[in-house]
């Protein structure tokens, strides 16, 4: 999970009439209070690795930039402080420091944090190995069963599914969605993975009608109905990496997970404008506001998530914005209560429909 951190020494921590403790999460920007006019979010909003400045009340702030996090130090004195008064800087002789203490701290913090953040690679690296070692073993059993279809007389492959005994389809439909959900894995460790091959075709009525089918079981446990819609009976199909697949997989699989039992779950494909809408609509509890604006993050898991299930890294709301964004697409959230209240949560994207004199060529 992301964290901005805000760390002060600060005499004057006071955000809207309330003090600012270490380690508070700044999730918005705030003006402080008693400074009014130059703040220490300027700094805070800077993305340089290292930054610096003097704030309203004279002070010296430091801003640190380590991966996904940002630090503040503020409250400081430097020796090369012109503009703090001598009797200010005599009462806060235990925050005054030189200019080459600070650097070298600074060099320090940064050494220690390159060294971590190979560590932490390598780790994943290894960790995640052994998840691909699932996927081609999943692949394997994924072939058998299409080889074993195959060797079956009638027509073409799909023919030959459709003749197949009731659990061969489900055997083959399961590891396909495996195989899918396992992707997800690259795309976590190699982002760029989301545009790996050229863009083919799809059909996106067809991908969320197979994908609901493939997740009835998982629905149907907790009373939950899928219902697949189609505005205006034409949806044309758009021009997508393979990875869009994972958006309807994660964004169905959520719903199923944080929807109130007994509650139908819809899913709404409209085109209009050169451009196809998806909307996924479920009842249950509302994202809170304070927590909206990290949603789509990596790491981020909200109090939804944390209060339905102690698993989970994540990285699926992240994921479905990183293809959307190979898509020159976002997804957006929004909910009908604001109360905490249940009610209906919806996720929105649009994604361009295929030209029709493309698809006639």
């Amino acid at each position: 999970m992301k964290k901005e951190v805000f760390q002060t020494v600060c005499d004057f921590p006071y955000i809207f009439k309330s003090e600012l403790f270490d380690s508070d999460t700044l999730v918005q920007n705030k003006t402080c209070f008693k400074c009014k006019i130059r703040t220490c979010i300027e700094l805070f909003n800077s993305n340089v690795q290292f930054d610096e400045h003097i704030c309203h009340q004279k002070f010296n702030s430091v801003l640190l930039y380590l991966n996904d996090s940002k630090f503040i130090i503020n409250g400081l004195v430097l020796n090369d402080n012109k503009f703090i008064s001598k009797e200010r800087k005599n009462s806060r002789l235990e925050y005054c420091l030189t200019r080459d203490k600070l650097n070298l701290f600074i060099a320090k913090i940064l050494k220690i944090n390159e060294y971590m953040t190979v560590k932490i690679n390598d780790n994943i690296e290894q960790n995640f190995s052994i998840f691909h070692d699932v996927k081609t073993s999943v692949g394997l059993v994924y072939n058998c069963i299409e080889t074993f279809v195959s060797k079956q007389p009638g027509g073409d492959f799909s023919s030959k599914l459709s003749a197949s005994d009731q659990s061969i389809k489900d055997l083959y439909d399961s590891l396909e969605l495996v195989t899918s959900q396992l992707t997800m894995i690259d795309i976590f460790v190699n982002p760029q993975s989301i545009s790996y091959g050229n863009k083919k075709s799809i059909d996106i009525f067809r991908m969320f009608d197979k994908i609901s089918k493939l997740f009835k079981h998982k629905a149907g446990k907790t009373s939950k109905y899928i219902e697949l819609r189609k505005e205006g009976g034409y949806v044309p199909n758009s021009l997508c990496y393979q990875s869009i697949e994972l958006i309807a997989i994660i964004l169905i699989d959520n719903a199923i997970k944080y929807s109130l039992r007994g509650t139908k779950i819809t899913i709404t494909l409209s085109s209009s404008a050169g451009v196809t809408k998806v909307n996924i609509t479920s009842n249950g509890w509302p994202v809170p506001i304070a927590e909206r604006p990290q949603l789509f993050k990596k790491f981020f898991r909200g109090t939804n998530a944390t209060r339905s299930s102690s698993s989970g890294l994540g990285v699926g709301l992240w994921i479905v914005r990183k293809i959307l964004e190979a898509h020159n697409s976002k997804i957006t959230y929004t909910t009908n209560v604001t109360d905490g209240v249940n009610g209906l949560n919806s996720f929105e994207f649009c994604i361009p429909a295929l030209d029709v004199r493309y698809s006639r060529r």
